[in-house]
């Protein structure tokens, strides 16, 4: 069974796209005259897994990608997307002496799309560089619940959309002049909601190019 974003959610997402669309506008024409920016490409990827015992487990996998303008030496705006999938298997989720055996997968998909300002700590010229940013941004989830059994099967799916704040800090480690090393913690914020920053925390490694 299906469950479509419904108007509200969409006008929602659509008011603050055009307003991130217009922050970004804003932020970026005082730099018109300038000399051309840096860009910096930023990729992640990663995959888990836990055995729970009687045949239950976990997966999940996710991968991100980033582009950020740099405005100045130390400020940027940051462009990103990021993809998650988490899957958990629960076997005899119903057996009993009287019910038949059935297990049960449930599937989380993820999709997160954001702009956010990036501001490092310190000048470009250090080897170490950390940083914050805030921004916000639409997050997508698709839950599939599958059941499964000798005699039958059964499947039902879930979507839900919200506008989501994003806050997080990180550091860049520079093995070259223009490739580092970099790690990431952020906070997304459903419905920019600050009571609900603990909802939802990730923390990712990966690669950075700057050109």
């Amino acid at each position: 069974m299906r469950y479509p974003v419904s108007q509200e959610q969409e006008a929602s997402m659509r008011k603050y796209g055009w307003l991130a669309v217009f922050v970004l506008l804003l932020l970026l024409f005082p730099a018109a005259g300038q000399a051309r920016p840096t860009v910096e490409i930023s990729a992640t990827l990663s995959y888990g897994k836990s055995e729970l015992g009687n045949r239950a487990f976990t997966r999940q996998n996710r991968h991100s990608f980033s582009v950020a303008f740099r405005f100045t030496k130390v400020s940027a705006i940051e462009v990103s997307y990021l993809k998650s999938r988490t899957r958990v298997f629960t076997p005899d989720v119903l057996n009993s002496i009287i019910s038949e055996v059935v297990d049960q997968t449930v599937t989380y998909d993820d999709t997160v799309y954001s702009a956010s300002w990036v501001q490092n700590l310190l000048p470009s010229r250090f080897i170490l560089q950390p940083y914050f940013k805030i921004g916000s941004g639409r997050v997508v989830r698709k839950q599939n619940v599958h059941y499964t059994s000798i005699l039958s099967s059964e499947n039902s799916e879930n979507i839900q959309a919200s506008a989501t704040g994003v806050a997080g800090v990180g550091v860049r480690l520079f093995l070259l002049k223009n490739m580092a090393l970099k790690g990431e913690f952020v906070s997304y914020i459903p419905k920019f909601r600050l009571s609900t920053w603990k909802d939802s925390q990730l923390f990712t490694g990966g690669f950075s190019w700057l050109f």
